[in-house]
């Protein structure tokens, strides 16, 4: 039993000790400028010519805007 709990242990240490290690030399990712507010890489030009400008005069897509609900003269409620 004594054999168990220092083998446990000792894993444990080693785990922690090569852990520490692969962090420590794990390479720094650098950190993006907030500066750079266009696009650069592979796909910049493609989403400049996509980008469409805004449409300021957008025409009424909604049929009834007279009307609440184009049904009410025709149904009635049987229940009433």
């Amino acid at each position: 039993m004594k054999y168990v709990i220092i083998f446990i242990i000792v894993v444990i240490v080693a785990g922690l000790g090569i852990g520490f290690y692969v962090i420590k030399n794990s390479p720094q990712v650098p950190e993006s400028s907030p500066d750079t507010d266009t696009p650069t890489g592979l796909g910049a030009d493609i989403i400049e010519k996509q980008q469409q400008e805004v449409v300021e005069d957008i025409p009424d897509a909604n049929p009834f805007t007279n009307q609440s609900n184009p049904i009410s003269d025709v149904y009635k409620n049987p229940f009433e």
